[in-house]
């Protein structure tokens, strides 16, 4: 490393001059240098400054030479005269020097600690820096991980909000420790009453067994399932159905279970509803079997009788009694067409019959041994219905079942008919039209005005005993027949009953009459063919056919239809009209057989009967190939009425 002599004084001595001047802060960088004469003379000049001095260089003007002492060079320039007094001019100058070189000494200690203290907190700062960085990093993480549970716990939170079930953790022993439920009316208790309490400290004795054995089951298998209790929340009765698992902490003192609680009210009433449906099922089938069975009998029974009415003459004594007899029966016809509607409803079978007569009859009917009074006001010309009668006659005696009941105690029941006439804009929902407006006004306790909308639900009942199967069926039977039917009440002032039906037109007295002119006068003896698996019914149709001019051929199943009406083609000649069977035990009824015939001849007149009124045949016989249905049982005088309906004016209608 190459350095300059540089002079640490004002003024160089005099007689010398330098290449460049010292700066007093230079001291601590640059080493002292003196001019001597010779080298020895520096060294002795210099001796007193021990190390103060690195390096000198001695030149003279009459010997310029270049002396090196150490890594250090430095350049002065200097005359011969002045060489002797060099020493004795540049000691008080190298005092100066010392001086100047122990105060710069100092303070260059100074201002390097200065300097490292400066380096400490630069230090200091950058480890500060680099903490704080840290730190920040570290709590940008944190606060990263804190959302992130944050969010997960909403996520949880709304996840068991979104369950229809009450979470709860209980121990073995029983002890609820926490719960979790949105729906806080389903608690048996408030929180504070049963959070560190037992199951049955809070709960009814048999919820809180089931809740138990729950436990005891999970403890055993890890987990249950299925089982139910019920508890009384505010009035309403209310089902639940446990699923409990037990925790995986095996730390703790005892096991804790997750217990979920769902309440399955809704489908304990679902699940009763359907078992009702079930039965109303079965019944319908075993009500179906005896319908079938009872109509044969009936129609035995009415057959007969109206066939000694035939036979007897009108002045006969015997004519009143057999014509009671008759009316008795029919009514017993009401009532297993009404226990099929009732058990398995069915399309309508629909005719022409007269209101004010179905009204009349069905009200003395059905008050018969009660404490109530009928009143029926029926207005004059009341119009016709096209309707089932069985059907319409259920609905008029559901409806005074329903009042006699609200007066357990005795009143009035009045029934008033007339028709009215309905605009397009009517509260309804009815086509414009004709009706035939019946009310059915009791003078009982009255329908809770909560009640009003559910009262033609299915299984909705006000009273202990009831079925809630009454007005529901009347509701069903009064739509399908395009009606209306609506309730107005005031609790403590009786029930309004409404039915609209639509109107038939006035009534028509000949129309009973126009088919009786066509027997045997314009077809006599015209071939019939009977089919039927009841012998009974079989030698009676027979009997009353050939009272009335037909010839008729008699057999027991569909295959011996075919049979006969196939010969009987082949024979060239053919059979007027076949009454057929719809249903034949063990054998082909009458739909099977149909098919048939019209294959053998599209142009033959078939007519179905039965005692099941509500199958589909029945209401829709055309559908079939049938031009008409009369159902059983069935008199003498509507045989005829319906063969000569087919026979001579070649209406497609139903008896």
């Amino acid at each position: 490393m190459e350095n300059r002599f540089l002079s640490l004084v004002p003024e160089p001595p005099s007689g010398f001059r330098y290449l460049e001047r010292l700066s007093s802060r230079d001291v601590r960088r640059f080493p002292v240098a003196l001019w001597a004469p010779d080298r020895e003379s520096a060294e002795a000049a210099l001796a007193p400054f021990g190390a103060g001095v690195a390096a000198i260089t001695v030149s003279s003007a009459c010997h310029p030479s270049w002396q090196r002492c150490g890594t250090l060079r430095f350049h002065l320039e200097v005359t011969a005269e002045q060489c002797a007094t060099l020493t004795q001019q540049l000691v008080p100058q190298l005092d100066l020097l010392q001086q100047l070189r122990d105060s710069e000494d100092l303070r260059a200690v100074q201002e390097m600690d200065l300097v490292r203290a400066w380096e400490d907190k630069a230090r200091d700062r950058k480890i500060f820096e680099a903490t704080k960085e840290h730190l920040f990093s570290e709590l940008t993480e944190r606060l990263r991980v804190e959302e992130e549970l944050l969010a997960i716990r909403n996520r949880l939170a709304a996840t068991l909000d979104a369950l229809p079930d009450m979470l709860f953790e209980v121990g073995l022993d029983g002890c609820i420790y926490d719960f979790h439920t949105p729906q806080r009316e389903l608690l048996a208790a408030p929180p504070e009453a049963f959070l560190n309490r037992k199951l049955t400290e809070v709960l009814p004795h048999d919820a809180a067994q089931i809740c138990l054995a729950a436990l005891q089951e999970a403890e055993r298998k890890g987990a249950s399932f299925g089982k139910q209790y019920q508890l009384l929340l505010q009035g309403a009765k209310l089902w639940f159905e446990l699923s409990v698992a037990r925790k995986a902490d095996r730390t703790a003192q005892q096991s804790r279970f997750i217990v979920l609680a769902r309440d399955i009210t809704d489908r304990k009433q679902h699940e009763e509803e359907y078992l009702k449906i079930q039965k109303l099922e079965s019944l319908g089938l075993l009500a179906g079997g005896i319908a079938h069975d009872f109509n044969n009998l009936l129609t035995g029974i009415i057959g007969n009788l109206s066939f000694a009415q035939a036979l007897i003459e009108e002045e006969h004594p015997a004519q009143r009694p057999v014509s009671q007899a008759e009316k008795a029966s029919l009514r017993a016809t009401e009532l297993s067409r009404q226990l099929l509607t009732f058990a398995r409803g069915g399309l309508p079978m629909k005719k022409r019959c007269s209101a004010q007569q179905l009204l009349r009859e069905t009200v003395s009917l059905a008050l018969l041994g009660s404490n109530v009074k009928g009143v029926v006001r029926i207005a004059e010309r009341l119009d016709d219905l096209y309707a089932d009668e069985g059907q319409i006659s259920q609905v008029c005696n559901n409806l005074i079942i329903n009042a006699r009941q609200a007066m357990a105690s005795g009143g009035t029941l009045t029934v008033e008919a007339d028709n009215e006439r309905l605009g397009p804009e009517n509260p309804y929902g009815l086509p414009p039209g004709g009706y035939v407006r019946v009310s059915f006004a009791d003078q009982g306790c009255g329908i809770a005005e909560g009640d009003l909308i559910r009262i033609f639900d299915p299984y909705f009942t006000t009273k202990a005993t009831g079925t809630g199967l009454g007005l529901a069926s009347a509701h069903s039977i009064v739509t399908r027949h395009g009606g209306h039917i609506g309730v107005t009440s005031t609790p403590g002032d009786g029930a309004t009953f409404v039915v609209r039906l639509p109107s038939a037109g006035a009534p028509c007295q000949e129309a009973a009459s126009v088919a009786a002119n066509y027997v045997g006068e314009d077809l006599p003896g015209a071939a019939l063919l009977i089919m039927d698996d009841e012998e009974m019914i079989r030698e009676l149709a027979r009997e009353m056919l050939q009272y009335l001019g037909y010839q008729v051929t008699a057999c027991e199943d569909g295959a011996q239809a075919i049979a006969r009406y196939r010969a009987a083609l082949e024979a060239g000649t053919h059979f007027a009209a076949v009454i057929m069977d719809l249903t034949i035990p063990g054998g082909m009824g009458g739909r099977e057989a149909a098919e048939q015939i019209l294959a053998l001849d599209p142009n033959a007149r078939l007519i179905v009967s039965s005692g099941y009124s509500t199958d589909p045949v029945m209401s829709d016989f055309h559908t079939y190939g049938f031009c008409a249905a009369i159902k059983k049982p069935y008199s003498m005088q509507a045989l005829r009425e319906e063969l000569s309906r087919v026979l001579c004016s070649g209406q497609i209608t139903a008896s």
